[in-house]
């Protein structure tokens, strides 16, 4: 009898110990990945779904999504489409580390890593691939799954360099740029950042919030796959990088793992959504202003804010609607110049409103007979040509 209430008791306690009960399910997560508002007051947004399990959710619909900018009411004129239906390239920017202690098997899973990436690449996608240390040490730009150039992959050694996290990205970011303005890439191409690393750093000329605020502006997210190496301390950095900057983080113990954790970035990359829509009530002034997507569904929400600088237009609106006018009361004016000159013309050869009654020509009042139709060969009648031709 004992026995029997002891366990009613434990069976009534168990239920109430924090051990016990059942972790509560969360629902998607989103993250804004990227903000392109070059040509605000129309913004494309970059955003991931991804369920508890960190998976990407692609089955989402525009119903499920509200944005707001600077809490104003939400935006309307959204469009919604998945990225992998769009077919636009992604340039993958991957940075190597080869520092002492990456000697040996992290170094080679690295490099083995990287070629399976390669081989793996959508059509139209490339690969760059640089050096972790005080600049980013390019080892090859804009390659495709065909140009890699293995042999520059598989000599990669252990260097002597210091390995400066923040001003290598920053060199990389800086590169990007100018790859732009020389029309290498497309000024709207989606740049990532693919950075293997163990967080070890040295002192940099750039901050953690100085180097994440530079890719943020240059709307370049960057996933981080940390190797663990003698401890995990270092590691931190890394996914306070990602987060800064819209990017994702993924924690690696080992390094037979960089190859399955830079499949699980792809997922994320290629099955985002994208978000277009125009702004309104927020000017652009070149300053930062807030963007919040949400998602709902099955009554659980989550939200993700990002700050994205609203650019000014070089040509207001005003200034476009009268450069407009000007250009249509250009073209209106040369019609009519035209037409003057003509008459001008006309008149000087003394041709008035005598007109052939063959060829319809003007002709001069003491002109005997039409030059035209002696000497040019006569208009074909439409319809005799179809009565011809039938």
């Amino acid at each position: 009898m004992k026995k029997r209430l002891l366990s009613l008791v434990l069976l009534a306690v168990l239920p109430l110990c924090p051990g016990a009960q059942e972790k509560e399910v969360k629902g998607d997560s989103v993250r804004i990945e990227r903000i392109d508002s070059t040509d605000f007051p129309r913004i494309r947004a970059f955003a991931a779904v991804e369920d508890p399990r960190g998976e990407p959710n692609l089955s989402l619909v525009k119903g499920n999504f509200t944005v707001k900018v600077d809490t104003h009411d939400p935006v309307e004129s959204l469009e919604l489409a998945p990225f992998k239906m769009l077919e636009e390239p992604v340039h993958y920017v991957f940075f190597l580390s080869a520092s002492g202690l990456m000697d040996g098997r992290p170094l080679t899973a690295q490099k083995s890593a990287l070629l399976d990436f390669a081989a793996n690449l959508r059509e139209g996608d490339t690969l760059s691939a640089c050096m972790v240390g005080e600049t980013a040490g390019e080892l090859f730009s804009y390659a495709g799954p065909l140009d890699i150039p293995e042999e520059a992959v598989q000599g990669i050694t252990v260097s002597e360099n210091q390995p400066k996290i923040f001003d290598t990205l920053v060199s990389g970011v800086r590169k990007v740029e100018k790859d732009r303005g020389e029309e290498k890439i497309g000024v709207r191409d989606r740049v990532v950042f693919v950075l293997i690393s163990d967080g070890r750093d040295n002192e940099n000329r750039y901050t953690l919030e100085q180097t994440g605020q530079i890719l943020s502006d240059s709307g370049i997210p960057l996933y981080a796959v940390g190797l663990k190496t003698l401890s995990e301390t270092s590691l931190s950095v890394l996914d306070e990088l990602a987060v800064l900057t819209g990017g994702s983080y993924y924690y690696t113990p080992k390094a037979d793992m960089i190859a399955g954790q830079l499949e699980k970035a792809v997922q994320q990359i290629l099955m985002s959504y994208v978000i277009s829509f125009k702004v309104k009530g927020v000017k652009g002034d070149d300053s930062y202003h807030q963007l919040m997507i949400q998602i709902s569904e099955k009554d659980i929400t989550s939200q993700s804010f990002r700050n994205f600088l609203a650019r000014k237009s070089p040509f207001p609106r005003w200034l476009k609607i009268v450069l407009l006018a000007l250009a249509v009361l250009l073209l209106a004016a040369l019609i009519l110049l035209v037409i003057f000159s003509r008459i001008r013309l006309r008149k000087r050869l003394g041709i008035g409103k005598r007109r052939c009654p063959d060829c319809k020509r003007r002709m001069r009042d003491d002109w005997e007979f039409c030059p035209f139709c002696r000497y040019l060969e006569p208009k074909k009648n439409k319809k005799n040509s179809k009565e011809e031709s039938a």
